[in-house]
């Protein structure tokens, strides 16, 4: 399994293996990376962000990435999962707000993946995002994540504007 960290114009490729316990802390800015997972810190607080950490899980690591940034702008500190198993392992033990993820993944996938969270930790926040899968329209897959109580939606491509209102509008933040 790869992961890739952007540093300035350059990128890292690491690799690992999922049975090794690796700390690996990397002083590019403000990134730690702890064998399966990214954590990026935020300088700049927004209103909004007030000091809340946004976990990112989609299995395409350049979206993810730009999501990350995305989010880092509006000033929420973020975390970056390749996959969902991953994610639940580290939100289990972690102090996660909310949860951005993709819906199509491979392995657990983001439907079943909500449902857990959901079962597990109630409280918590979701926004389901899809490009689509095969010959399922992301409309009908946002619809679908809807239904298992996603708190949000998002259709890629989107833009920082659309993943700011849907944050605003997410209840009791």
């Amino acid at each position: 399994m790869r992961c890739i960290l952007r540093s300035d114009a350059r990128f890292q490729i690491l690799k690992y293996h999922a049975w090794t316990t690796v700390f690996l802390r990397l002083h590019a800015k403000h990134r730690v990376y702890d064998g399966s997972v990214w954590f990026f810190y935020s300088g700049a607080r927004s209103a909004m962000a007030r000091n809340l950490t946004v976990m990112v899980v989609d299995d395409d690591p350049h979206f993810a990435d730009m999501v990350s940034q995305m989010l880092m702008e509006q000033g929420y500190n973020t975390v970056v999962c390749a996959t969902f198993e991953a994610a639940l392992d580290f939100f289990s033990r972690s102090r996660i707000h909310i949860i951005v993820t993709d819906i199509f993944m491979p392995g657990m996938g983001g439907i079943e993946g909500i449902q857990r969270l959901k079962a597990d930790f109630p409280g918590c926040k979701i926004i389901a995002m899809t490009g689509g899968w095969g010959g399922m329209p992301a409309a009908d897959a946002v619809l679908a994540a809807k239904k298992i109580d996603a708190d949000g939606a998002l259709q890629k491509p989107f833009t920082v504007t659309d993943i700011q209102n849907v944050l605003e509008a997410l209840p009791d933040i």
